[in-house]
């Protein structure tokens, strides 16, 4: 299939791509090549050509995070083939973050820098879905993602974690901003790009939106949940910046959605592994709203 997509963008481009490896990392696919320079680029593709419209609005705010010096890929181009769309943007150096044994204070304050660099800054003109999908998604289900089923079906305790993260957003939802900020809506560290000491990039910004920026540092949190020192960093800067309910609402989705993916498509441990995070969070969250 990749292959045939390189095709169709190697006759619309007029250049010779050429295919180099898939990311190991990532589970939607991604592929890296090169043109005859050596310059290299990521091209990705899906299924539909629905994404067209989020695809054209991550090329605007990356243009713009670009234009502020921060370390987003460059969309080159962006188009349909084999029934998809596909994507092709400037590849960065480094490695996934989630690859260090730590986050390091140093990198923490960093990456809190670059994400400040969000605030405020999404397009006039973005598209209408914030906060209805992070609600929608716990209460009803998402397309493709935050499926309620296998949660119902895998255990008692899933079920029970279902329900508490509905009832959580039911009695938060009304706490939920509406902003303008740049939303990433998968700030995590392995979307962060690492070389020694400096943030080389933020990748995958396929899934942007406008909204409340509260939301990465709440993903954020998630994911480097373990590191006790980051995890005290990242509720006082998320509390800081949204309201606790809102807080709540965003991880209600977050655990929703890393449960629901890793029941259907990951090993019965690692399923274990988020399950238990997201437990984990929900008694720190009861004790923190009080």
């Amino acid at each position: 299939m990749i292959d045939d997509v390189l095709s169709a963008v190697n006759e619309r481009r007029h250049g010779a791509l050429v295919l180099l490896q898939r990311y190991p990392d990532g589970e939607q696919g991604a592929y890296l090549v090169a043109d005859p320079r050596g310059r290299r680029y990521v091209l990705k593709w899906r299924p539909g050509a629905g994404a067209l419209g989020q695809l054209r609005f991550a090329r605007v705010v990356t243009m713009r995070l670009r234009q502020l010096r921060y370390p987003a890929p460059a969309y080159r181009m962006i188009g349909t083939a084999q029934s998809g769309a596909y994507w092709l943007q400037t590849a960065l150096p480094g490695r996934p973050m989630a690859h260090l044994a730590r986050l390091t204070p140093h990198l923490l304050s960093r990456l809190l820098a670059l994400h400040e660099i969000h605030t405020g800054r999404a397009p006039a003109n973005s598209p209408d879905v914030w906060p209805d999908e992070v609600v929608h998604t716990v209460l009803l289900g998402g397309d493709g993602y935050c499926l309620h089923q296998a949660l119902r079906e895998h255990s008692t305790a899933t079920r029970d974690l279902l329900r508490t993260l509905q009832a959580l957003v039911v009695e938060h939802r009304a706490a939920l901003p509406l902003r303008q900020d740049i939303v990433h809506f998968d700030f995590q560290p392995m979307n962060v790009l690492v070389e020694g000491d400096t943030i080389s990039g933020v990748v995958d910004w396929d899934g942007a939106r406008a909204g409340d920026a509260a939301f990465d540092l709440a993903t954020l949190l998630f994911y480097t949940y373990d590191d006790e020192q980051a995890r005290a960093a990242l509720w006082a800067r998320g509390l800081a910046m949204t309201t606790p309910g809102a807080f709540a609402v965003y991880l209600a989705h977050l655990i929703l959605r890393q449960a629901d993916w890793s029941l259907r498509l990951h090993d019965a441990p690692t399923a274990a592994r988020y399950i238990a995070r997201g437990q984990a969070i929900l008694r720190e969250l009861v004790a923190r709203l009080g």
